[in-house]
């Protein structure tokens, strides 16, 4: 299919924007951590029902690529998760979601860093752009309202932890074939088991 991955760019972020707003409206209700247990379980459940429509074979993995898979969920969703509903329950899903725009361009750097994974430079200008956009927003002095400084804080970390738990994935992933599902399957258990 020739716009595969756009279609499921666009797709899961407009899944993403959903799921904060209906995050927005439990925020106030449970805490950070209480929201990111129901999620992991409701994503789990969901996972769980889909898995036995794959072949058997495409669901193994080795030992190693399962440990590294448990690191990045701790990372980035034991701690990321956390901390993206901390600053969700502080700032609103409007700037949170803002903060989170941040993390593809971490990952790219960080895929660089640790990867070797080297991007365009229309990559690089996007980085650039989406950076100071997210900058000028969050940090506008013309703001009718202060926003929360540990919202901005819970949000940045959120996105620095998500961003590092999407690169460790990732060498999970590609380096042992891991059937992307089966991977996000062990992550969200191990993220709440480590």
């Amino acid at each position: 299919m020739i716009w595969q991955g756009e279609i499921a760019a666009i797709s899961a972020a407009l899944v993403w924007a959903i799921a904060t707003w209906i995050y927005g409206q439990f925020s106030h209700k449970f805490s950070a951590m209480q929201m990111n247990i129901i999620k992991g379980v409701v994503a789990s459940a969901m996972m769980l029902m889909i898995l036995p429509l794959f072949p058997a074979d495409s669901i193994s993995i080795t030992p190693k690529h399962a440990l590294i898979l448990g690191i990045s969920g701790v990372i980035g969703i034991a701690i990321g998760d956390s901390a993206y509903f901390a600053s969700l329950k502080r700032i609103g899903p409007n700037n949170t979601l803002l903060l989170e725009s941040l993390a593809p361009p971490l990952s790219g750097l960080l895929a660089l860093l640790a990867l070797g994974v080297a991007l365009s430079f229309g990559a690089w200008f996007g980085v650039l752009l989406t950076t100071l956009s997210v900058a000028f927003v969050i940090f506008n002095p013309d703001r009718e309202q202060q926003v929360s400084r540990s919202g901005i804080g819970f949000g940045l970390l959120a996105s620095v932890c998500q961003a590092s738990g999407v690169v460790i994935s990732h060498f999970a992933l590609v380096a042992g074939d891991v059937n992307p599902l089966l991977g996000a399957l062990i992550r969200y258990p191990l993220a709440f088991l480590l």
